[in-house]
């Protein structure tokens, strides 16, 4: 599957879209260093997010695990371990899932969209949740002092 892995990687490497870019950590193929540019008109637009995506042997037959390094106010990063929740990263054969054609380009796709949808949906932060339901003005202040403040 390193062919696949590769193809991926260059495929990326040569994206025109300008919201994120990929390389690795080392020479290391299955650990990638991917930049993600907050998404616009949310509070974490004009901040640059680090995901450690890190890819099993078994890809794409098991998806890959994504770990957000930039200090992220957010509700769907866990704050213990930093990485997210989405059903494109699940297994179960559930529509939307992830399958062996599925592709990282897509797992990207799926984190910006979740991190500027400010939706309580795939939680793993319930604190943060719970301050984007009750008090959402003092959630956006707060992401957007932490994108400042971490995401440069």
């Amino acid at each position: 599957m390193t062919k696949r892995i590769t193809g991926e990687f260059a495929k990326l490497q040569k994206n025109k879209e300008g919201w994120f870019t990929v390389g690795t950590y080392s020479d290391d193929i299955y650990q990638w260093k991917v930049i993600v540019n907050g998404p616009e008109n949310s509070p974490y637009e004009g901040g640059k997010f680090e995901v450690k995506i890190t890819l099993p042997k078994e890809y794409p037959h098991k998806p890959p695990t994504l770990v957000v390094m930039t200090k992220v106010y957010s509700p769907i990063v866990n704050p213990e371990d930093h990485t997210i929740c989405h059903p494109i990263l699940q297994t179960d054969n559930k529509p939307g899932n992830w399958a062996p054609t599925s592709s990282v380009y897509e797992v990207l796709v799926a984190f910006r969209s979740m991190l500027g949808s400010l939706s309580t949906d795939h939680v793993t932060n319930t604190e943060v949740a719970q301050v984007l339901a009750e008090r959402p003005e003092e959630f956006k202040k707060t992401a957007r002092e932490w994108t400042k403040l971490y995401a440069k």
